[in-house]
């Protein structure tokens, strides 16, 4: 499976930063005056005005109403991206180029093409695989990395020593992966992506896949939605024949109809990772300032210099003083471009870089 590593520079936008300008256009020298400053006019002073202070306005006063360029740092908050993996007996069948286990972990953790080691410095992936009990150990069988920021390494030292095992228990195993992220106190988004190939069973009744058992998953994915988390699910190599995927998928996101990823060939498998990550990718972004109140419309957001609108659909808004969130097709610019950068230009007086007292 040969597939560029370029493809995940598609979410690579990361740290951003952008300028607040606020500009004085009286910039001609001083050839009419005789004053000995340089700003044209006969004050004595260098600030373009026609009074004698130095603050730049036309009052007589002295305050500074003077305004430059300021850099101001923004950032999106990271989003929390938990891997479940499904490690049944049913994961060695083949999948074209190799195993099911060995096509979707090369997926992730492949250090060519894999997403992880291409995004790990910009979403913050754990790991969860899980099989039945194991020489009459605990069921879920877990083996975990918590997640974080540059995660590759140790995601990637544990999944390659790792193979499938037996029985699918999708419930306990998405209790558990809830619990894990409900924890983690990491601001953004936080997501499970489930990835299985076959339909579930429990701890109490191990290979039995029925309906009792499909009703435990979709339950304990609904009650991971309650908890802010949303599931997404890959499954591999499988058809959805009873409609369990789908229903999984609908409880994940609260909605009716929502995406479910049939990955049944490897190209497909990276097809529905990268749609998963780049969806989960957020549009928040933090300020290190506050954009003046009744201000907002003074400023002008802009990607790659194409100007987003104000409280369009499709554009900008303010969240807070101190946050942007980019919404419809401004959002889906910045996830799906390969660089880029976010820009906002303010009037002077429209924005407010002083530290808080």
């Amino acid at each position: 499976m040969n597939v560029s590593r370029i493809l995940w520079a598609l979410l690579a936008v990361g740290l951003l930063a952008f300028a607040i300008t606020c500009s004085d256009d009286n910039k001609g020298g001083d050839a009419a005056s005789n004053d000995g400053d340089s700003d044209g006019d006969s004050d004595g002073d260098s600030d373009g005005d026609s009074d004698s202070d130095s603050d730049g306005d036309s009052d007589g006063d002295s305050d500074d109403t003077s305004c430059g360029d300021t850099v101001v740092d923004i950032s999106s908050d990271s989003p929390t991206v938990l891997l479940l993996v499904d490690r049944s007996g049913s994961m060695r069948e083949d999948f074209e180029s190799g195993t099911r286990w060995a096509v979707a972990r090369d997926a992730m953790i492949n250090p060519d093409y894999g997403f992880i080691p291409a995004l790990e410095a910009e979403i913050r992936f754990g790991l969860t695989m899980y099989a039945g009990a194991q020489n009459g150990g605990e069921c879920p069988y877990l083996e975990s990395v918590a997640p974080a920021l540059n995660n590759y390494q140790e995601i990637a030292d544990i999944y390659s020593a790792s193979e499938p095992l037996s029985n699918t228990p999708t419930p306990s195993a998405i209790i558990n992966a809830a619990q894990m992220l409900a924890s983690d106190t990491a601001p953004g988004n936080k997501v499970i992506v489930l990835v299985t190939d076959g339909l579930p069973d429990t701890c109490l009744t191990p290979d039995s896949q029925d309906e009792a058992a499909r009703q435990a998953a979709v339950e304990a994915v609904t009650a991971a939605n309650q908890l802010g988390i949303s599931t997404y699910v890959v499954s591999v190599g499988e058809a959805d024949a009873t409609g369990h995927f789908q229903d999984l998928a609908d409880a994940g996101l609260n909605t009716t109809n929502a995406p479910y990823y049939e990955a049944m060939n490897p190209e497909s498998l990276t097809t529905a990772f990268t749609t998963i990550i780049n969806g989960v990718r957020n549009c928040l972004f933090s300020l290190n300032g506050e954009v003046v109140e009744g201000q907002e419309g003074e400023c002008t957001v802009t990607f790659n210099d194409a100007p987003f609108t104000y409280n369009d659909p499709d554009g900008w808004r303010l969240n807070t003083r101190s946050q942007i969130e980019l919404v419809g097709a401004a959002c889906d610019t910045v996830q799906n471009s390969t660089a880029g950068t976010l820009a906002i230009d303010c009037a002077c007086g429209a924005f407010d870089d002083t530290p808080p007292e």
